[in-house]
């Protein structure tokens, strides 16, 4: 940190810190103070970089919105990537029984973060429901799909919110700035 502002409690200027906010592809940049938390020292300055989006949503799926306890039976689907790997640690560390769902060339690393069970998509049938869970994760895919109703220049937001505020819209009126 290069600056603390004066109410700001545990940080100091020179403190190593991680978070996720705007400008975080910069090498200053400017946050509030309860959107970061001290760099742990046994992480590099990379891993930190990949911890804070990625852990966030594991967590709030696992934790927050899957409730998992220890006993649970947890799927998560998509296991070796961003999301998917801190899924499979937090719900073990919550004392789950996780099976991860991952390629052939990632069973061995699923399996040595904390799954007690690994599927390989390409050899087996995960979804053949002879396995009950309690609670599945699914990273893989996309079951959103954003519905757009029109799209105008950033020269026509007042346009744009007329569409809106009039009830005319079907799914989402986006503002493109060029």
């Amino acid at each position: 940190m290069a600056a603390v502002g004066a109410s700001v409690r545990g940080l100091r200027p020179g403190d190593e810190v991680l978070g996720s906010f705007r400008g975080a592809f910069a090498e200053y940049a400017l946050a509030e103070a309860d959107l970061v938390v001290p760099r742990p020292a046994s992480l590099t300055f990379e891993a930190a970089a990949a911890v804070p989006m990625a852990a966030a949503t594991a967590l709030r799926g696992i934790r927050d919105v899957g409730a998992v306890r220890p006993g649970h039976r947890v799927l998560v689907n998509g296991a070796a990537g961003g999301v998917g790997t801190f899924a499979v640690q937090i719900a073990a560390g919550l004392g789950a029984e996780v099976t991860g769902v991952c390629s052939t060339r990632n069973v061995e690393l699923v399996r040595s973060i904390g799954a007690a069970h690994v599927a390989d998509y390409a050899t087996q049938d995960f979804t053949d429901r002879r396995a009950h869970y309690d609670v599945i994760l699914d990273n893989v895919g996309s079951r959103l799909t954003p519905v757009l109703d029109r799209t105008y220049p950033l020269a026509d937001t007042a346009e744009g919110l007329r569409r809106v505020e009039a009830g005319h819209a079907r799914g989402k009126v986006v503002i493109a700035v060029a």
